[in-house]
């Protein structure tokens, strides 16, 4: 298993006592499927969505849908579910609103969400990134790199492509990786949630570490979670209700 779904299989084992038998459960951005056959295997009946499918790699059936409207009559899931989605959608107001009506009265909507260290240990972690890309670059021409980058930086062997990706992109749909900062943030997004009337049950730390990137794609996974402990997990796991 590669070193991404392990990360996504642990985030998911810490909401798993929410996924019980029958439960109906709307997973929004699927992605491959990989998280909606782990809930599924519990005993959950899910729906998983995305706006794009595209992956040559499926775990799970996932429906297209056009990103605006949840094409699903209004409370229908006992369970809405979304693992590192909200930060790239451009609408986020309309999406919480129709995440609200399609969620039953007595329901809980759950977000895993990058944090703010996330965000910070991923810029740092650009420059040595870059580095490597340019060594390889220049000394190993002929082989071919896998481009494993969360963050669509695509370099190729022309210098001026390569220095006008020296800053961090942005990582959402947000105006700078420096503003994401702050867009990461616990205080962002609970103030965001609490506008549009929803109640914030609880907010968790998903307990490992990691950035973006890969570059230490080894799994470790005691060692990521007691660097959670001192600077910080890298998703804020959000429990949310009517």
């Amino acid at each position: 298993m590669s070193y991404k779904l392990l990360i996504r299989e642990h985030e998911l084992n810490k909401v798993k006592k929410y996924f019980t038998t029958n439960k109906k459960v709307l997973e929004i951005g699927g992605g491959n499927g990989h998280q909606a056959s782990i809930i599924k295997s519990w005993g959950s009946e899910i729906i998983s969505i995305d706006v794009e499918i595209n992956h040559n790699e499926k775990y799970f059936e996932v429906k297209k849908y056009d990103g605006i409207n949840l094409p699903f009559s209004n409370d229908s899931f006992d369970i809405i579910y979304s693992s590192n989605v909200l930060e790239h959608v451009k609408d986020l107001d309309l999406l919480i609103r129709e995440t609200k009506r399609v969620i039953k009265p007595k329901g809980v909507i759950i977000h895993l969400i990058p944090s703010s260290s996330w965000r910070f240990w991923t810029i740092l972690a650009h420059y040595p990134y870059l580095i490597i890309r340019l060594f390889n670059m220049i000394f190993v021409k002929e082989k071919k790199i896998k481009n494993e980058n969360i963050e669509n930086l695509k370099l190729t062997s022309k210098p001026v492509n390569f220095i006008s990706k020296f800053f961090p992109q942005p990582h959402g749909e947000f105006s700078s990786a420096i503003t994401e900062l702050f867009y990461f943030s616990k205080f962002y997004w609970k103030k965001k949630f609490l506008s549009h009337d929803l109640k914030i049950e609880k907010i968790e730390d998903n307990e490992i570490f990691y950035t973006g990137y890969h570059l230490l794609k080894y799994h470790f996974k005691k060692i990521r979670f007691i660097m959670s402990k001192i600077i910080g997990g890298s998703c804020n796991i959000f429990f949310l209700r009517k």
